[in-house]
């Protein structure tokens, strides 16, 4: 809870999606509709002639949030105007919708949205939308911007609880709270508000709207049923507290499970007081030992995996990889701890519940006791690959891969438990161990000893299996390893090898194949490795790229209980959804983020042309810089990553030196950062209050506002005569579409062996393409704007070159899967690679016959796309470092 974490908007439109559950704001939005349309007509009768006096009627919506009632005021003042504008037949104005909300707000289910509304919109208007991110507490737009601001149902949120109040376990104002936290709540209210005031002030232009719905209270009196739900939610979270019990005894801390109901599985919550409560245990020099047990009939189950399969059902991976990063936060914990553990393994023990354990110095099992690593029938991988690796012979891999259940005899035998106590006698241990005063490990192991049995194994028990076992499971693959048990069936009618063999052709493929390969290498690696490892593994598992086994397999297995989950698909199916074509978002190691070193280079090699540019406008222009006292620019095809706010940086570092050259007012900046509605623009919001920050230190004196603009550069995105300066990167080669139904001979691009009619297709498509980009920014762009546009192409007119050798060899891997018999051959007949590399001719000539644009400067030069190989003038070997 310290993180903030659990107060948060559920992403995506999943069943518990804030999208799906905010039917309450739709109606205040349709409340208040008439106060809005009021505003409307206010402006629109002290306006003579057109509406508005500019071209187009600039709107934000500050905290719009996510799901349906984002667009749906801006569509409400569509309408409004479009009326009004009917009645005084007067031209209808395009229209610049910001949408607005916190960084870390879902912006990539909205930006998704966009395109259905933009065809739902068609003729009636055109409507331009930008997302932006950021506090409505501070600046978010330029000076004189805004013809109308509205707010819905977002202004009774604070910039911040009131600091260091007493408030009797309540979490907001009640009857029980002292006079002086009313008073701290209402001087918060009233920092905020006034600051909101002024920042919307300076950009709202003279004659401009507010229009704010907020929650509020209809008397003086602060207890009110504003705040009954508050009161329910403080209710909530005291109970809470007690879902993890302490004993605490002289020198002994015991930690109790309760959830008895729930068999005890983990929560957020619990890991997150289990974390509290044995870091304070190791560094209270009085605990000598701690001991964790579970109440009712199970130790632990595991984590809540029915949180994690609702959140990833929602669209919400995130979440549910956060709660497995602290769940092995806790086991890593556990693994390390400078004080001895007892565990007590009396009843149920599953999944999380067994990795907590395993990884304390003592482990009681008792004959009650039910363990099992059930993850691979969930479509995930066991977080087992130390610990089981470490089991006799090849018991974990038959462990791990069959999710077999095991007895308190079992554990004992193969290692998992350190001892066996019958359940009868366990209050009596409880007793000895109370009395502990010392943290060495052999007094302690010598109390549980004297209350310990050696259990007899049951004749059907695997344990009896081990030279089966280690025959089968020492195999390399899973597909070696089934054939092996089923050669053993032909001999041996054992029940016991027919049902392994279910097990695992019931079980998620993929899961099996990663968790095979995980134990292979945990064998290997320390107990650290294992979780880093494990932890990646699950991520892509919940995120759901590959695979959606998680999810179908905790439906079948938890919710409609039938244990029959949808087959896994091929390697064939998952490439015919087009999924292995996309940037992978987020920050991780595999992430654009994380691998667009060689765009970097490409953005760097064309700043000088990126200067030139802004110098000539610079030049041509009397005065303060821009006329406007704002430089509107657009980066086109932004991507998502470090190299994302680069070029903004460098702009405004260009305008501010030409300022201080010429004595000339430093303007405002509008960055519009654009790509497609599927690009990762909550990973670029995210960075950019860091952004915001560095630029303050970096250039004294500069104010950029930033937002997000999702669609295709195909397509119009911005309003008429907007932009100063547009900029592209690396993102014009990629066609809107591949040319289709062409014969290309098992190429997925231009090669020598491609018929003629290959080449003419492609050069065809980048001709319709480039020339509507151009038409298109020619409406955008003020009288005098430039364009520095950035593309991948060749040096001579012949179309087969080093620039496309990674494409025949992606083609050469697919002619290799195709004989694996993972794709089939139509599949690789039917695409062709959306991508075309132009000469300098080809471009030139494009850009003539359209007619929108004058070229000021070509350059072309050479970058290496091996990040390895820093030599750009060289090229060794084009199928391993190449130039373009």
């Amino acid at each position: 809870m310290a993180s903030g974490k659990l107060v948060h908007i559920n992403a995506g439109n999943g069943e518990c999606g804030y999208a799906s559950n905010s039917t309450l704001q739709r109606r205040i939005i349709e409340e208040a509709k008439p106060v809005l349309e009021d505003a409307i007509k206010k402006m629109f009768n002290n306006i003579i002639g057109e509406f508005p006096k500019s071209s187009c009627f600039n709107m934000a919506d500050l905290g719009c949030s996510s799901g349906t009632n984002t667009l749906f005021t801006v569509s409400n003042i569509i309408k409004i105007v479009q009326v009004l504008c009917h009645e005084k037949s007067c031209k209808m104005p395009e229209f610049q919708a910001y949408l607005n909300d916190l960084s870390d707000n879902d912006f990539n289910t909205i930006f998704k949205s966009i395109p259905s509304f933009y065809r739902d919109l068609k003729d009636e208007a055109n409507c331009f939308i930008s997302g932006v991110p950021g506090s409505f507490y501070e600046r978010l737009f330029p000076s004189k911007s805004l013809h109308l601001v509205h707010s819905s149902y977002s202004l009774h949120w604070l910039s911040q609880s009131p600091e260091k109040i007493e408030n009797n376990n309540s979490i907001y104002i009640t009857r029980t709270s002292p006079p002086h936290v009313i008073e701290a709540y209402k001087k918060q209210f009233d920092k905020d508000f006034s600051r909101f005031l002024q920042s919307r002030s300076q950009e709202i232009i003279t004659g401009g709207h507010m229009v704010l719905t907020f929650v509020g209270k209809s008397i003086h009196d602060p207890y009110g049923s504003h705040c009954a739900l508050l009161e329910l939610l403080s209710k909530s979270l005291i109970d809470l507290i007690h879902e993890i019990l302490v004993e605490e005894e002289a020198n002994v801390r015991t930690f109790i499970l309760n959830r008895p109901k729930q068999l005890n599985a983990l929560t957020f919550q619990m890991i997150y007081r289990l974390l509290e409560l044995f870091h304070a245990s190791e560094g209270n020099s009085k605990v000598k030992m701690t001991i964790l047990k579970g109440n009712g009939r199970a130790f632990c189950a595991g984590g809540d995996v029915t949180f994690l399969a609702h959140n990833v059902h929602q669209g919400n991976w995130k979440l549910s990889a956060d709660f497995i990063r602290e769940l092995f936060t806790l086991n890593n914990m556990m693994a390390t701890y400078s004080k001895p553990q007892v565990f007590i393994l009396n009843g149920i023990v599953m999944g999380g519940g067994l990795v907590v354990s395993v990884h304390g110095r003592f482990r009681v099992a008792t004959e009650k006791t039910v363990c099992a690593m059930p993850e691979t029938a969930l479509g995930i991988v066991p977080g087992a690959s130390h610990f089981y690796s470490r089991l006799p012979g090849f018991f974990g891999e038959y462990a791990g891969l069959t999710g077999a259940r095991f007895d308190g005899a079992e554990m004992l035998d193969v290692g998992l438990a350190t001892h066996f106590v019958p359940s009868e006698k366990l209050p009596f241990l409880k007793q000895e161990l109370a009395k502990v005063n010392t943290s060495d490990a052999d007094v302690i192991s010598v109390i549980i000893s004297r209350f310990s049995t050696i259990p007899n194994l049951k004749a059907e028990s695997p344990c009896h299996k081990m030279k089966i076992i280690d025959r089968c499971f020492s195999q390399r693959t899973i597909e070696e390893i089934i054939s092996s048990l089923e050669n053993e069936a032909l001999n041996n009618k054992d029940d016991w090898i027919s049902s392994t063999i279910q097990s695992l052709k019931k079980a998620s493929p993929i899961s099996l194949k990663v968790y095979l390969r995980s134990i292979r290498e945990g064998r290997h690696q320390d107990v650290g490795s294992c979780l880093i490892q494990e932890y990646r593994m699950l991520c892509h598992a919940l995120k759901g790229d590959f695979s959606k086994d998680f999810v179908e397999g905790c439906k079948a297995i938890l919710i409609d209980k039938d244990r029959n989950p949808k087959a896994a698909r091929s390697v064939a199916e998952i490439m015919a959804r087009g999924k292995l074509l996309h940037m992978n978002a987020g920050n991780g190691e595999c992430s654009y983020a994380s691998c667009s070193t060689l765009q970097t280079k490409v953005i760097e090699k064309a700043k000088p042309v990126l200067e030139d540019a802004i110098k000539k406008m610079f030049n041509n222009i009397t005065g303060d810089f821009p006329k406007s006292s704002c430089f509107n620019m657009a980066d086109l095809g932004c991507s998502s990553g470090p190299n994302t706010l680069f070029t903004v940086s460098n702009i405004i570092k260009i305008v501010q030196r030409l300022c201080h050259e010429k004595s000339c007012k430093m303007p405002e900046f509008q960055a519009y950062l654009n790509d497609l509605p599927d690009n990762d623009f909550n990973t670029i919001f995210k960075s950019i209050p860091s952004f915001y920050r560095n630029l303050k230190e970096a250039v004294d004196g500069a104010n950029c506002f930033v937002s997000g603009v999702p669609g295709t550069f195909y397509e119009r995105l911005f309003p008429s005569k907007r932009l100063h300066l547009v900029h592209s990167s690396y993102s014009l080669h990629w066609l809107s579409q591949a040319p289709e139904k062409i014969e290309n001979n098992n190429n997925i691009y231009i090669t020598r062996t491609s018929p003629p009619q290959v080449f003419e297709a492609y050069m065809k498509q980048f001709d319709k393409d480039f020339s509507r980009f151009l038409q298109v920014r020619s409406e955008e762009i003020v009288t005098g704007g430039h364009m520095v546009l950035t593309v991948l192409g060749r040096s001579i007119p012949d179309p087969y070159g080093s620039h496309s050798a990674h494409l025949d060899l992606l083609s050469k891997s697919f002619i290799d899967l195709i004989h694996e018999g993972l794709i089939e051959q139509a599949k690789l007949d039917s695409f062709n690679f959306p991508f075309y590399a132009p000469c300098k001719d080809e471009v030139e000539k494009i850009v003539q016959m359209e007619g929108s644009f004058d070229v000021d400067t070509t350059k072309f030069f050479k970058v290496n796309w091996d990040e390895s190989d820093n030599a750009d003038d060289i090229c060794f070997d084009a199928y391993s470092s190449g130039n373009i």
